[in-house]
């Protein structure tokens, strides 16, 4: 009988050439996204945009089959949320490890207005009528078929009185 104690980790397999074990098949760090600057606590004024410039890790940002190539590096803000492009992601390919972002204001959600964005660096325009005040913007990272993958971030700001 032969016994084999194998580290965790790593992969036995039978092949042709008898016994091979294959080295550390560890899984990859999990991505995670966050706001680089502006600094957390920043005032705003009802409809200025805010520049936020993400930092990103483990994530290839690429932009979503149903936007077009020439917007690359653009941002779209979908006012009718997901509803207006749902159905054009039928053919897409869905790979874990690369997509593009929503970001939310307060409470929105899913197919709430929200802007869909691919790149470092994402203007994020605020309602002409957002209330003075603390407010949030929650940043979730998207596969190419605009599906969450269980990984955001939250970034607070003030909204003052222009």
């Amino acid at each position: 009988m032969l016994r084999l104690d194998i580290p965790r980790g790593w992969r036995l397999a039978l092949g042709s050439a008898g016994l091979l074990l294959a080295g550390c098949m560890q899984e990859p760090p999990p991505p995670t996204v966050n706001v680089a600057s502006p600094a957390e606590g920043s005032a705003f004024a009802p409809g200025e945009a805010i520049t936020l410039e993400l930092h990103v890790e483990n994530f290839a940002l690429l932009a979503p089959a149903d936007h077009d190539a020439a917007a690359k590096g653009a941002a779209t803000a979908h006012e009718n949320g997901e509803a207006e492009h749902e159905a054009e992601h039928m053919e897409v390919t869905v790979v874990a490890s690369e997509g593009h972002y929503h970001i939310y204001l307060d409470d929105a959600r899913g197919s709430d207005e929200h802007v869909t964005a691919w790149t470092h660096e994402v203007d994020v325009p605020l309602p002409a009528d957002l209330a003075v005040g603390t407010h949030l913007l929650r940043i979730e990272l998207r596969d190419n078929h605009h599906n969450e993958i269980g990984v955001e971030s939250t970034w607070e700001f003030e909204c003052v009185e222009p």
